[in-house]
C-alpha cells in the first residue's frame, strides 16, 4: 500500500510544496509549504480534531466534517501531524 507521496505545483504566486507519509505506528504526516501571499485550503483524511497537531501545537482553527478536518492556511511552512487510528 501506499505510505508516502510528494507533489509540488508552481502557481503565479510561486511553488506549493506538499508531501506525507504514514509511518509504522500509524502516524500520518503532512509537510506542505504555501508561497508569500497566498493561501491554501488543507483537506485532512481520517483525522479527529482534537488529536492534530500544527507545527507541534494543537491545531484549533479547523471544522470537524464526519472522519475528515478542514483547514485554512496563509504563507509559510507547516507540519501537520495525526495518529490515523483514535480508537
Amino acid at each position: 500500500s501506499l505510505v508516502w507521496a510528494k507533489a509540488e505545483y508552481q502557481s503565479a504566486a510561486g511553488p506549493y510544496e506538499s508531501s506525507w507519509e504514514i509511518d509504522g505506528a500509524g502516524c500520518f504526516t503532512l509537510s506542505i509549504s504555501i508561497p508569500f501571499n497566498a493561501r491554501a485550503t488543507v483537506v485532512l483524511p481520517q483525522a479527529q480534531l482534537g488529536y492534530i497537531s500544527l507545527n507541534d501545537a494543537p491545531l484549533t482553527d479547523a471544522i470537524q466534517d464526519g472522519d475528515t478536518v478542514t483547514t485554512t492556511l496563509g504563507a509559510g511552512r507547516y507540519k501537520l501531524l495525526y495518529p490515523l487510528d483514535t480508537s
